[in-house]
């Protein structure tokens, strides 16, 4: 039986967010991989494939969606452009599983922490979890798996050789899944909290992590919370190519943050 695990502290978020970034930020000039997410591969498993790559790539690897790679039927398929002075070739994997990701990722010496990868597949598991609507089992599998990815990510950059660095972007949406989760468990603080901390670790920057932090306080019927929540997701920039599903929920939200002002102002 899984032991519970409580979210990390909302104080360490900035810390954590910063050691992302800085990571990122500080990446040497390395290798190209493009994984082919033409209709044939992406029935093959390739934008999993493209997903977990990108989520476990060293500092230096950058992963991009690329084009048909002239090998169907053979999916997924991960093109590894020359990078580094040793490497003066295009090559060509075909039928990557988990397995050879790991060694196309690391072949030239850099390294993937154990803990990355174990966060990152628990992270996955826990969204099949939330599928089958085992919300408490998906919410403990999110904040687990968050918890591996960070201390990884801690303890990497301890290391003088270039490790894997946690990449924002999944994290984030975990955090969010968790908040998900955690309220349709009926865990209104413990949404809160993941919400929180989802916000922190974009830098304050993803307008989604600003939506789960006023779905948590709405739970709550805390308005003030709510209001200050849906404030901060308005005054980012608008994504022009926002889905249309995301767009019609930032219409709703724009009324509800318009009732909050007169309700909260009244009081």
């Amino acid at each position: 039986k899984r032991r519970k695990q409580k979210a990390a502290p909302t104080t360490m978020a900035p810390f954590l967010a910063g050691l992302v970034a800085s990571a990122l930020l500080s990446a040497p000039c390395g290798r190209t991989l493009e994984i082919c997410l033409s209709p044939g591969c992406v029935a093959d498993g390739a934008q999993g494939t493209y997903d977990r790559m990108a989520a476990l790539a060293p500092t230096g690897c950058t992963v991009e969606p690329g084009g048909c790679a002239s090998a169907c039927g053979a999916g997924p398929v991960v093109v590894d452009e020359a990078g580094g002075e040793k490497r003066d070739r295009r090559v060509v994997h075909k039928r990557v599983d988990d397995e050879s990701m790991l060694r196309i990722l690391q072949e030239d010496g850099s390294t993937v922490p154990e803990d990355l990868v174990r966060g990152y597949d628990m992270v996955r598991e826990a969204g099949e979890a939330a599928k089958a609507k085992r919300h408490e089992e998906a919410a403990e599998l999110y904040a687990e798996g968050i918890r591996l990815a960070l201390d990884a990510q801690v303890d990497s950059r301890n290391e003088e050789e270039r490790t894997a660095v946690v990449g924002p972007e999944w994290l984030v949406r975990a955090r969010r899944d968790e908040s998900a989760a955690r309220l349709a468990a009926r865990d209104k603080e413990g949404a809160s909290r993941a919400a929180q901390e989802a916000v922190e670790l974009s830098g304050r920057k993803d307008p989604l992590s600003f939506e789960a932090l006023a779905q948590a306080r709405a739970a709550l019927k805390d308005s003030e919370g709510e209001l200050e929540a849906l404030r901060r997701m308005f005054d980012l920039p608008e994504d022009p190519e926002m889905p249309r599903d995301v767009a019609n929920r930032r219409r709703e939200w724009g009324f509800r943050k318009a009732r909050l002002e007169r309700e909260v102002g009244s009081n």
